[in-house]
């Protein structure tokens, strides 16, 4: 099956409070990063669906895998928290995102599975820098057939911008708004159910977005041209 969800989670003794806020939008990145481009590249893995890394306080040992169960991967792989504390905040972000890389393709090596496609698609979210403008859900055609709107986000260490872009078919870009920037944390809650493209007309597309339980925000963008 394709890998559809990835998580990780560090364990460090002692974490500092303020140290949190940060390593919760680093978080936010890496995980959004790496999950858009295994989901892209069809990443699969012996019928699972998951992986969930937890980044542990240790320099020996490797891989441990703690279950393997209910179509998730639930593996241990060391962290070193010094270096984390130490390094900058862009720093930060490369240091958990390979962290990520060894041990996902450390754990295709254990369970024998080929890694061609898996290092090229993690070699693409390593040069992006572990930062990704996510495509979310199909394109959809405008009643005359001419335009295509298409919704996409983009996580950072401070917040996460949806956009919506409606292009030619000759892939002109005629419009590229924004319709809500949220914490950072919502670009990893955020699925394709939650966003919905409407062309109210050949020239006018709505957004509805649901960013809350409580809230959806609902918008009409004029497209020119």
């Amino acid at each position: 099956m394709t890998i559809r969800c990835f998580e990780f989670g560090v364990h460090c003794s002692g974490f500092p409070i303020d140290e949190q806020f940060g390593l919760r939008s680093e978080k936010c990145c890496v995980q959004v990063a790496i999950q858009d481009v295994l989901t892209r590249h069809r990443i699969q893995i012996r019928g699972f669906q998951k992986i969930f890394i937890d980044f542990e306080s240790r320099t020996d040992g490797g891989l441990r895998i703690v279950c393997d169960a209910l179509g998730v991967y639930w593996i241990a792989w060391p962290f070193n928290c010094g270096e984390y504390f130490s390094a900058e905040p862009d720093q930060r972000i490369r240091l958990l995102g390979m962290t990520c890389v060894a041990a996902i393709q450390e754990l295709f090596r254990v369970q024998q599975l080929p890694t061609e496609l898996l290092d090229q698609a993690l070699t693409e979210v390593r040069n992006a820098n572990f930062l990704a403008e996510v495509i979310l859900g199909k394109k959809l055609r405008s009643p005359d057939k001419r335009r295509w709107a298409c919704l996409s986000y983009k996580v950072t260490l401070k917040e996460c911008t949806v956009y919506i872009a409606v292009t030619e078919r000759a892939g002109k870009v005629l419009l590229k708004d924004i319709v809500t920037t949220q914490r950072p944390i919502f670009g990893v809650t955020l699925t394709r159910s939650d966003a919905v493209i409407e062309w109210i007309s050949d020239d006018v597309v709505q957004v509805t977005l649901k960013v809350s339980h409580k809230e959806t925000i609902v918008k009409q963008f004029v497209v020119s041209g």
